[in-house]
């Protein structure tokens, strides 16, 4: 049970804001086995007054699940503090699996995450022995994490002939300033893939609501939005280029 920080009547609140959202987007709270989600309806069907605190304490007001990408307006007193969205809704989030992987997520009017919670995951753990509470755990290291900021997982190498140590997901270790978050042991691609659905998504998110700041480095690559562009795009664009080097060029080098 939620503990009563604001008594009785703000528990009753927060339960009608989640049935209110129900009935607004009139979403089924259950999907067969193999189905996917609709958009909006993860939203529904997980969250619950526990989460919201979770996400953002004090809450007592839910906006409905609107716009593009698909997000909440979160408020306390009628003053917004962010916005509430599902991994699945913005980025189509799967896991290793290859299965709906879900987490809601909040963002702030700042551009930081203030928490993000696992909600459902089919990722083959129990064969590994690993708990499932170990996913929630490396969730919550991305509590007051900064968008523009980078994430690079990190991977102990427990059995490496190499000894003790640890691998980089990124292709240059040591040299990137990126926020460094542990992997869940032998469930790295697990773990990275939540990572990606909770940065991404809350990038996405925070954009498109105007609430992500310029990046702290001058050139930053944005992984967040994709358009195809066919040869003579990418060529306008200054993204590729000619260079034709005549064999006697060669010989005379």
């Amino acid at each position: 049970m939620l503990p009563d920080m604001t008594g009785q009547s703000t528990k009753s609140t927060l339960w009608r804001v989640v049935v209110a959202i129900a009935a607004a987007l009139g979403a089924s709270n259950a999907w067969g086995l193999g189905d996917e989600p609709r958009p909006g309806e993860t939203v529904t069907q997980y969250l619950t007054p526990e989460i919201l605190q979770a996400l953002f304490p004090g809450a007592d007001k839910v906006g409905e699940v609107s716009g593009t990408p698909p997000a909440a307006s979160v408020s306390k007193g009628g003053h917004q503090l962010g916005y509430l969205f599902s991994t699945w809704d913005v980025t189509q989030s799967k896991g290793f699996s290859n299965r709906a992987l879900i987490l809601l997520v909040g963002v702030d009017l700042t551009g930081h995450i203030t928490a993000a919670r696992l909600v459902h995951h089919t990722e083959p753990i129990g064969i590994l022995g690993i708990k499932d509470e170990l996913f929630h755990r490396f969730v919550d290291n991305y509590k007051g994490h900064d968008l523009n900021e980078g994430v690079d997982i990190v991977s102990e190498l427990s059995s490496s002939v190499l000894g003790p140590g640890s691998f980089s997901q990124r292709s240059a270790p040591g040299s990137s300033a990126a926020v460094k978050v542990d992997a869940v042991s032998r469930a790295t691609t697990s773990s990275v893939l939540m990572s990606d659905a909770i940065v991404r998504g809350g990038r996405i998110v925070a954009r498109s609501r105007g609430i992500l700041g310029a990046p702290k480095t001058r050139n930053a690559l944005d992984i967040d939005r994709f358009a195809p562009a066919d040869w003579t795009q990418l060529e306008a664009a200054g993204a590729i280029g000619h260079l034709r080097v005549g064999y006697s060029e060669l010989r005379d080098k």
